[in-house]
């Protein structure tokens, strides 16, 4: 997949991107109620295996090359109190997925699944919401690239996360903007917050 030029290429809807396939999941669905065991015996396998269908576009969805990717940066905002830690443990915890001591690396041993971390310019965090635009357009532009380029074709099935003090906060700004309702309803606690900083949050 080519790389995003400008913000507005990518706004209006002129980035090929890989659609799902309603036609494979049906058939995916179909062949579900033709195996030898009772229908939706499998319980939410079954939905996956449909769902993996439509998005591989075969009938029997295959996982031979399955990857985690996490994705590390630091937010502007985080320096508003709106964390129970420092940025500095966004550096810590990139550490620790680096070495395999952290969760998501046992996770992914026992599923046999590849992880790879990304950092992206932690010494440099983006800037404070509150005050401002979190980043420019071309800040926008280099971090979706990087995104981009993290995934390849020879990935069968990619799961993604996130790490990043003051992530929390950005993610609640950001369904805030998109889906409305209060702003409270999409404030959490993030990790470790008191009452009175999630208030502030």
């Amino acid at each position: 997949m080519s790389k995003v030029t400008d913000i507005d290429r990518f706004f209006h809807g002129k980035v090929t991107i890989p659609r799902f396939d309603h036609t494979f999941a049906n058939k995916a669905k179909d062949l579900q109620k033709q195996l030898t065991k009772p229908i939706g015996s499998l319980g939410k396998l079954e939905e996956l295996a449909i769902w993996m269908a439509g998005w591989q576009k075969q009938i029997k969805p295959t996982i031979h090359n399955p990857y985690c990717l996490i994705f590390a940066g630091n937010h502007g905002v985080s320096n508003k109190g709106v964390s129970a830690y420092s940025p500095e443990v966004t550096f810590q915890m990139v550490e620790n997925f680096k070495s395999g001591k952290a969760a998501i690396n046992k996770i992914c041993e026992l599923n046999e699944i590849n992880l790879e971390v990304i950092p992206i310019d932690l010494d440099k965090p983006t800037a404070d919401i509150s005050v401002g635009p979190a980043m420019n357009e071309m800040e926008f532009v280099e971090s979706f690239n990087i995104g981009l380029s993290a995934v390849s074709e020879s990935m069968d099935l990619v799961t993604l996360g996130e790490m990043g003090i003051g992530n929390t906060t950005i993610a609640s700004a950001l369904c805030y903007h998109f889906f409305n309702n209060e702003v409270s309803s999409w404030v959490g606690p993030g990790t470790g917050s008191t009452q009175g900083q999630i208030i502030h949050k």
